[in-house]
């Protein structure tokens, strides 16, 4: 997977171009269904494989250079392929799968950060996902491992002059979607469904 993924892997070139537009026929030209699949399910694999991911330094080191270096290719092509909350629950996931046990500190901040990476930017994941490389990175906090890992990506030009906050913050998401006011809202304790 980590071969194949790429800074705009559909050559769409324009960062305004949204999922909504993108025929189909070049999604799956550029992202076959193995690359596809690998991208969805990734983290499934790692938690059937939970004991071996444990003990196992490398594929621990593994994880976390792959999202060092691939994380916004994957969120992008999750979006492109129209999952774009496959990367929250994955994230979540993988999270939990990393709580669990002991790991190595890099590997939980690269996630949590990640998570919250895409919880805030769930829009734009949802239906520009070029602007992960732009407005995503600009508006990232200054302490966000993420940005600081994916700096190289980012446009010099649209993000100078931009006044970010040094860290995420208490919010996590903002419930949308509903058109009266909200009387009650139910959460789930360990993240899950209700």
């Amino acid at each position: 997977m980590s071969s194949s993924l790429r800074r705009d892997i559909c050559t769409l070139h324009a960062p305004g171009t949204l999922t909504s537009t993108i025929d189909r026929s070049r999604v799956d030209y550029f992202l076959p269904k193995e690359l596809q699949n690998e991208c969805r399910f990734w983290v499934q694999h790692l938690q059937r494989g939970q004991t071996h991911f444990l003990v196992d330094m490398q594929l621990q080191v593994q994880v976390y250079t792959f999202l060092k270096e691939y994380f916004l290719y994957w969120l992008e092509a999750l979006s492109l392929m129209s999952k774009p909350t496959g990367s929250i629950r994955a994230l979540i996931s993988l999270e939990d799968l990393i709580n669990e046990f002991p790991v190595h500190q890099e590997l939980r901040d690269i996630v949590y950060d990640a998570k919250r990476f895409a919880l805030r930017n769930v829009w734009i994941i949802e239906h520009a996902p070029l602007q992960l490389y732009y407005s995503a990175l600009c508006f990232a906090p200054s302490a966000s491992v993420v940005r600081r890992h994916f700096q190289r990506e980012m446009s010099a030009r649209i993000c100078s002059g931009v006044d970010i906050r040094e860290s995420w913050g208490a919010l996590l998401v903002t419930l949308e979607g509903h058109l009266n006011s909200v009387n009650a809202v139910a959460f789930s304790p360990d993240g899950k469904l209700v």
